[in-house]
């Protein structure tokens, strides 16, 4: 499972003739529009990981610091999630089950060691939210893409 959220245009009423010829026109635009609106989603993100998910203060940063963007040319559009494999459950929640033992065992921040059959990981969402956030810059990030082809 994987958490990667892409970020997209849909072209619509009059304008959308226009638009087509121009990103034909200038290859990139709207890919570039794509990448500048996945950053801001990806940024967003990593203050959610930091001020959301570090609630023992044992977090390494790894799962901030691996949430990355990545283009997707000639489409319009970019991908933004964690490299993390742990990325997803921290998201979206679930149960981790021993798969090779019988059971799990850790030991926790104040030092007491834990052995059980399961362990329920809440859902602590911080790429939704940074969507969330960014979603209604989308827009104004491609209008001034679309100005800047236009200048």
């Amino acid at each position: 499972m994987t958490v990667d959220r892409v970020i997209g245009f849909s072209l619509v009423d009059d304008a959308t003739p226009e638009i087509k010829r121009l990103a034909k026109e200038t290859p990139g635009a709207l890919d570039h529009a794509a990448v500048r609106a996945a950053t801001l989603v990806q940024r967003e993100a990593k203050i959610n990981v930091k001020q959301k998910l570090n609630t023992t203060g044992q977090a390494t940063g790894n799962l901030g610091r691996g949430i990355t963007v990545v283009g997707r040319r000639g489409t319009g559009s970019a991908a933004v999630g964690p490299q993390a494999i742990y990325g997803a459950i921290q998201e979206f929640g679930g149960v981790i089950k021993p798969v090779r033992a019988k059971a799990l065992a850790f030991t926790l921040p104040d030092g007491t060691f834990v052995m059980t059959g399961k362990v329920v990981i809440p859902a602590r969402p911080y790429m939704e939210p940074a969507m969330e956030t960014v979603q209604p810059q989308v827009p104004g990030i491609v209008r001034e893409e679309i100005a800047d082809l236009l200048s």
